[in-house]
This record gives C-alpha cells, sequence and structure tokens, in this order.
C-alpha cells in the first residue's frame, strides 16, 4: 500500500496529470486541423487515422518524459553551526534564526538524459513531417499516374476525355430486377460527378440502333464493349451483383473495350438490403477517387439516399420507369413515375422525369407544373446537372426563356458532352429570336454522335431550313435517311426541305412514294377541298380532342383560304359544343385557337368567352408562354368592334414574338387595311411571304409549311392587290407572279379569283 501511495505521490509531484490534459487537448485540437486539411485540400482518407496512430504513439513518449523530468522544487540544507564551539553554542545554533532555504535541482532518474522535452518535440514534429512528406509524394504520384496510386486519368486509361460507358450489371444470383436498379443507382451516383462522365443514354440508344439492334436491347458487358468501340470511349465499366447470405456483394470492374483488359476494380459488401445505397456510394466514389476527380469534390457529393430516395423499391420502379420509356411505352413509363412517387413523394427525380414525360406529350401541364415546382422545392436531391435541367424545362414552360437559356447553358457546360442539354439550349435560342445560335447549338449535340431524327436531326435540319440554308439542310437529311429510313420524322423533314427547294412536285411524290396523303399540301396549290374532306372525316373520330382540332383547322381554310368568315364561325361554334370536350382534362382542351379564329371571323363576344375559358384551365404560370396568342386574340376581338388603333397597337405586342417572327404578320395587314393603311397593309404580306422557312411556326397554326400553307397564296395574292393599288407595279408583279405559280390549277371555285390576278397581270 505504501509503494501505491509513493507512485501517486511522485505522479502528483511530477505533473502527469497537467501533462496528460495538456497533450490531449493539443492533440483534439492538431486533429481538428488535420481534418479540417483532408476536406479543404482534398487529402486522401488514410492521413486521419495516420496522424491518430501518431497521437497515440507520442502519448505514453510524452508521459515518460514528464515522468523522468523532475520539476524545480526548493532543497533545504543542514543547518551550520554558530561560531564556537561546545554546549552552548549547539543550544545557540538550535534556537536562533536558520539562514534561508536555497532552490536547487534535484538529480534527474536513471534515463533522464535520454527522455528529454527537447528531443519528445523534435521526434514528434519528424513525425509529423514525415507524414507530410508521405501525403505529398502520394498526391503528386496519384496526379501524375504513377504506380497503383495513380489516377487512371493520368495515366491514359479513360482516353482525352474521362469517360466511361455503364454496361448493366450481371445478376450472378438471378436478381435480374436488383441488378438493374443497381446499375442505375450507379449511373446516378456518377452523375454527380464534375470530372468523370457517363455516356449519355440516348447516345447509346442511337449507336444501338446504328449497329441493328433495339433500342432497348440490355447493355450486357459484350454489348457495351462493341457500342464503347462505336463511340471511341475508351473504357466500358461492367460489374455484378450477388446475394451472400443476407448480404450482397457489389463488384464493379473498368476494362478495355477492344482486349477486355482490366484496368482497375472495386468491391463492396452491403450487410442487407438497407445498405445496397449505401455500399454503391462507397463503390462510386472509390471509382471517381481512382480516375482523378478531387478527393474534396467526391467528398462533398450528395448521398445516393438522399440525392435520390432511401428507398429501394421507389429506385426500382423509377428505373422500369426508364426502361418502359426506351421501348417507347409512354403511358407504361408515366405509371411507374407514379408509383415511385407514391412510394416516396421526396422522389424528386421521379418527379421532375413525369413531368417531362407529360410535357413531351402535350398532357397535363397543371400536373406537369406542379411536379416540377415539387422537384424544384426538393433542388438538395437532384444533382447539379438534373437541377440546372428542370429549371430550364420550368422556364420554358412558363416563357421565360432567357432564363431556361442561363440554366441549359449552364448544364452544357457541367456535362458538355450530353446532346440533350445542347438540344434545349438551342431550342431557348430559336425561341428568343437567335436562329444562328441555335443551329450551332442543335450542331454540337449532331457533333457529339446523337444522330437520331428526333430530337437533334430534326431541330438542327429544321433550324438550317429558317436560315435559309437548304442545302446544309438537305446534307442532315441524306444522313438520316441512310441510317434511319423507315422514320416518319425523317419523311417530314425531306418534304420539308423539298418545300423550301420549291419543288412542289416533287414534295407532292416524296409523300405518295412512302404511302402518305398528306392533306396540307393541296392547301397550297389552291386545292382546298381535299384538305376540308379530311377534316371532315376527322370530325367523325371517336376522340374529343381529335375531333375538335380537325374542326379548328377545317374553320381556318374556311376563313383564310376560302375568305369565308360565316361559315368559319359556325363550324367553331358547332364544334364547342361537343359534349366530348369536357371528358378531356381541363389542362388539355385546346381551346386557345378556336377562340383566336372566332375573334378573326368577327364574333368577339364568342372569342372572348372561349379565351377566358383557356385561361381559367392553364396554369397561371404557364399563360406567359402564350401571351402573343392572347394579345393577338384581343386585338382582332377590338378590330371587329371597330376599335383599329387599339387594336393595332395589342397586335404590335404579339409581333415582338422573337421565336415567330412572322407569323402575326397577316392578321396585322387586315388590321392596317381596316384602318385605311394599306402601305403597311401591304408591307405586312410582303413580310410575311418573304420570310425563310421555320417550322417553330407549327407550334402557331394548325398548318406550316414554308409558310403556312393555307395562308402563302392569300398572302401574295393581297400583296399584289395593295401594290397595285399604291401604284407599285413592280411589288405587284412580283407577288401575283408567285400566286398565279402556286394555284396554277386551282379549286373551281377559287378560279375566279385567279382569273381577277390574271387580268390584272395583263
Amino acid at each position: 500500500m505504501s509503494g501505491l501511495r509513493r507512485l501517486v505521490s511522485e505522479i502528483h509531484r511530477r505533473s502527469l496529470w497537467q501533462v496528460l490534459g495538456i497533450y490531449l487537448g493539443g492533440s483534439w485540437v492538431a486533429y481538428q486541423v488535420v481534418l479540417s486539411l483532408v476536406q479543404g485540400l482534398g487529402l486522401p482518407d488514410w492521413v486521419p487515422p495516420v496522424a491518430l496512430i501518431l497521437f497515440l504513439i507520442g502519448l505514453p513518449v510524452v508521459l515518460a518524459t514528464a515522468f523522468v523530468q523532475e520539476r524545480v522544487i526548493p532543497s533545504v540544507p543542514e543547518a551550520t553551526p554558530a561560531a564556537g564551539t561546545g554546549p552552548g553554542a549547539a543550544t545557540a545554533a538550535s534556537t536562533g534564526p536558520m539562514a534561508a532555504p536555497t532552490p536547487t535541482f534535484a538529480r534527474p532518474t536513471p534515463g533522464g538524459p535520454f527522455l528529454t522535452w527537447k528531443r519528445a518535440a523534435v521526434a514528434g514534429g519528424a513525425a509529423f513531417a514525415g507524414l507530410g512528406m508521405l501525403v505529398a509524394v502520394f498526391m503528386l504520384m496519384h496526379r501524375a499516374g504513377i504506380g497503383p496510386v495513380g489516377s487512371l486519368a493520368a495515366k491514359g486509361e479513360l482516353g482525352e476525355t474521362p469517360t466511361v460507358l455503364l454496361a448493366e450489371l450481371e445478376p450472378i444470383t438471378g436478381d435480374s430486377a436488383l441488378a438493374r436498379v443497381v446499375t442505375e443507382a450507379i449511373r446516378v451516383d456518377l452523375s454527380q460527378s464534375t470530372f468523370l462522365s457517363t455516356v449519355d443514354r440516348s447516345r447509346i440508344r442511337y449507336t444501338l440502333e446504328r449497329m441493328g439492334r433495339p433500342p432497348e436491347s440490355r447493355l450486357d458487358g459484350d454489348l457495351a464493349r462493341e457500342a464503347a468501340i462505336r463511340m471511341g470511349v475508351a473504357v466500358v465499366a461492367e460489374g455484378d451483383v450477388s446475394r451472400a447470405g443476407s448480404g450482397y456483394n457489389l463488384s464493379l470492374r473498368l476494362v478495355t473495350p477492344d482486349s477486355g483488359r482490366v484496368v482497375a476494380s472495386y468491391r463492396e459488401t452491403a450487410s442487407d438490403s438497407t445498405d445496397i445505397l449505401p455500399a454503391v456510394d462507397r463503390l462510386s466514389r472509390r471509382l471517381r477517387s481512382h480516375a482523378g476527380e478531387s478527393l474534396r469534390a467526391v467528398r462533398a457529393s450528395t448521398p445516393l439516399r438522399e440525392l435520390t430516395t432511401s428507398s429501394l423499391e421507389a429506385l426500382q420502379r423509377y428505373t422500369q420507369a426508364g426502361e418502359a420509356f426506351d421501348r417507347g411505352e409512354r403511358a407504361r413509363a408515366d405509371q411507374f413515375y407514379r408509383e415511385a412517387i407514391q412510394i416516396d413523394p421526396e422522389f424528386a427525380s421521379a418527379r421532375r422525369a413525369l413531368a417531362i414525360s407529360f410535357l413531351n406529350g402535350q398532357v397535363f401541364p397543371d400536373s406537369a407544373l406542379f411536379h416540377l415546382e415539387e422537384a424544384l422545392r426538393m433542388e438538395h436531391r437532384l444533382t447539379e446537372s438534373e437541377l440546372r435541367s428542370t429549371r430550364g424545362v420550368y422556364f420554358t414552360a412558363t416563357g421565360r426563356h432567357q432564363d431556361a437559356l442561363f440554366e441549359f447553358s449552364a448544364l452544357t457546360e457541367l456535362d458538355p458532352e450530353a446532346p440533350a442539354g445542347w438540344v434545349n439550349r438551342g431550342v431557348a435560342l430559336e425561341r428568343l429570336g437567335q436562329p444562328a445560335e441555335a443551329a450551332a447549338s442543335f450542331r454540337q449535340a449532331w457533333d457529339l454522335g446523337d444522330r437520331r431524327p428526333s430530337p437533334v436531326g430534326w431541330n438542327l435540319a429544321r433550324s438550317l431550313l429558317g436560315q435559309g440554308l437548304v442545302g446544309e439542310a438537305s446534307a442532315i437529311v441524306d444522313v438520316l435517311e441512310r441510317e434511319f429510313p423507315d422514320r416518319d420524322v425523317t419523311d417530314g423533314l425531306r418534304f420539308q426541305v423539298l418545300l423550301a427547294e420549291g419543288d412542289l412536285e416533287a414534295a407532292a411524290s416524296s409523300l405518295l412514294e412512302r404511302g402518305y396523303d398528306w392533306e396540307e399540301l393541296p392547301l397550297l396549290t389552291g386545292r382546298p377541298s381535299l384538305a376540308l374532306d379530311v377534316a371532315r372525316r376527322m370530325r367523325q373520330d371517336p376522340n374529343p380532342d381529335t375531333r375538335l382540332r380537325a374542326a379548328t383547322g377545317q374553320a381556318y381554310i374556311e376563313l383564310w383560304v376560302l375568305n369565308d368568315a360565316a361559315a368559319a364561325a359556325r363550324t367553331l361554334l358547332e364544334a364547342l359544343e361537343d359534349p366530348g370536350i369536357e371528358e378531356l382534362p381541363p389542362g388539355v382542351r385546346p381551346l386557345a385557337w378556336p377562340a383566336f379564329a372566332l375573334a378573326a371571323a368577327g364574333r368577339p363576344n364568342e372569342a372572348r368567352l372561349w379565351r377566358s375559358r383557356h385561361e381559367a384551365n392553364v396554369p397561371a404560370a404557364m399563360l406567359g408562354a402564350q401571351q402573343a396568342l392572347g394579345w393577338a386574340t384581343e386585338a382582332l376581338s377590338l378590330a371587329a368592334e371597330g376599335q383599329h388603333e387599339p387594336a393595332i397597337q395589342l397586335l404590335r405586342r404579339a409581333r415582338q414574338d422573337p421565336g415567330c417572327p412572322a407569323c402575326w404578320e397577316p392578321m396585322a395587314a387586315r388590321l392596317f387595311e381596316a384602318a385605311g393603311q394599306p402601305d403597311s397593309a401591304a408591307s405586312a404580306y410582303a413580310r410575311y411571304v418573304d420570310t425563310t422557312w421555320a417550322d417553330a411556326w407549327i407550334l402557331m397554326f394548325p398548318y406550316s409549311g414554308p409558310t403556312h400553307f393555307h395562308l402563302l397564296a392569300p398572302s401574295h395574292e393581297n400583296a399584289a392587290r395593295l401594290y397595285r393599288g399604291l401604284g407599285n407595279l413592280a411589288e405587284a408583279e412580283r407577288h401575283a407572279s408567285h400566286f398565279l405559280e402556286l394555284w396554277a390549277d386551282p379549286d373551281p371555285a377559287l378560279r375566279p379569283r385567279v382569273e381577277t390576278v390574271r387580268g390584272a397581270v395583263r
């Protein structure tokens, strides 16, 4: 017991408790500094554990040093006798004043010369300096691609641009559904990378079609390697999923597509189904850091279950939706998206995908807007690319095209290898009236290797046509016809090219050779009776949406080609009484264009009634994208009431729509002529017929062509009449010549108009 007391006394005397407290506190502060440096500088994950080990090794060294190094203590010497000797002197010495004690250092215990504070400090500094040098060497080797720690990009294993093609994982134990889900999870997690790109799914579908494979083919390792060779991708990521008792083994390998050489391999284990997504996280992060991505960026990534969903079942529905979409089964895909959202209402990616599907299908705009807004509310659960895309789609749907351009431009910077971003950017530029820039953006998507007719080929060709670059557009269509000869989109583009070249006979033949009997071409050549027959047949269709759209097309022919406003109004009002319209979802009832045609037919009250019903059915945020049509409808309504000046002012706002530079010119011409301004009316007609073909107009009117099929010849006819009245015979002859060329052999009911123009020319 006395020995223990002496030990405790020695510990107190040598200040070991104070030294221990100081060391532990200092070590904690130093460890926090290490952690911050690891995060801030992107140091390797092994740095904190090694630093902790060094701190632990240093602890006994510091304690031992404190134990052997005694502190300064007062040392009391023996009393010095007073002068003299004998008993008296002794007594005086014992009772007189003592000399003051002099502090001295106690003699160090054995081992002291070894364990000194200076040596301990030097050893600790050397240890951490060694750690720093080790980290520096590691980082240098990683960035330079030296040895096993070298990044794959620095070694040149990932090609000129770090891109990987992800194959579908193999289900070793037969769970193919789980393998597809894990593959999708890896794809989503890798999409967070700002360094490593994964091949876009649209580009994969296009490549499979070129290989003669169905675009929905299962992309196993062999097929992925073959596709990668065609695309010039340096590595393929393939792997497998297998059960191991109650857990799962996940493996991923990077292989070269030509030889199948394994470049790198990674393996993770999930303890159970709830650990699968965290295991995918660990797997993809190891791949990203080994590829060469900054460790700081990898650590900053959102965990997969927070980025997507914590429900494996919801992720499975999401994966099934993507597969259905690839097969062209949009309705089935939408149902899977709905089920994923029902399982996890916070699944932002599923909401985003469902909204885009609705918008592309032009159905449920109110639901589309709701899901977009919900996805943006949960923006922290979207990847940066998904967030940019979602914002861009939302701004496009609500008519905020400048904001959409900003988001899609940022998206192309984040993922320059994804064609979809370039296509959407091009659409935004078109809506802003920048056709040359739009064509360049579409061309970028084309050059990235996505040469499907839709959306890339279609957008690029029509954009070139819109600038009058018919030869370049024809070259694009040549490529599409070679690679996709059976696509309706390709047939339609060739027809449009022939029209832009002015070869109406060849355009008609191109359709007949493919079994088409397109009713729009007769409108261009003065034979509206054929188009009217088609419209009347379509008005018997069981689908109320088809019936109403056919009636609107018929009214347009009666109004703009036949100049029969009364017949057009009857057709529209009869169609709008169809009880089947009420069966359509409110947001997709096509009421805006019938309202516009009623205004043009001189029925302002009915026009305003149906316009108000349309606005009540469409989300307020989306009405901004339809402002021009609303202004034009009210302008024509005012004109029908004799208020010409306010009508002209309002239509002038519609004419400023950058996405459709000449759409409203025929309406403006009518207003100018009614207001007694024939010169302005003639100029408006001339601007319309002289404007280069722009397919964006198909969104504005039921019919479209080099201009609108039903408006081109009548616009030439009216321009010729007005210019002749103004004494400008040269312009009158020019427009009359075009009119007579178009209506060389018209329907009998139109021949008197042709003879009138021909007589004026004589």
